[in-house]
Parts: structure tokens; sequence; C-alpha cells
């Protein structure tokens, strides 16, 4: 994972993104830096934000 770049395309600092990344760690006792999490990560996010839609 390229850290600059990443931060680069969200529009923050390099720091802020470790700083979330190391956050998100913490909360969800996940490792950010391993790919298969990640994506079971980022599939409980969409389908949370489909939910929250569908509910209004």
């Amino acid at each position: 994972m390229n850290i600059s770049r990443a931060a680069r395309n969200l529009y923050v600092h390099r720091n802020t993104l470790i700083y979330r990344l190391n956050k998100i760690s913490e909360l969800f006792h996940m490792d950010t830096q391993s790919f298969e999490q990640c994506i079971v990560l980022y599939v409980a996010l969409k389908k949370g934000k489909k939910e929250v839609i569908n509910q209004v």
C-alpha cells in the first residue's frame, strides 16, 4: 500500500491517514496492513451504508 499516494487521493496529510488507519486497527482489532482484512472492512462499510440509505 502506498500511503503517500492514498493520502493525496483522499486529500489528507500522510500523517493523518496513518493516524486514522491506526485508530481503525485499534477499534476493530484488525490489521490494516492485511489486504484480506481491508476487503472485509470495505464490504462491511458498503453494506452498512446501503442499509442506512434504505432506512431513509
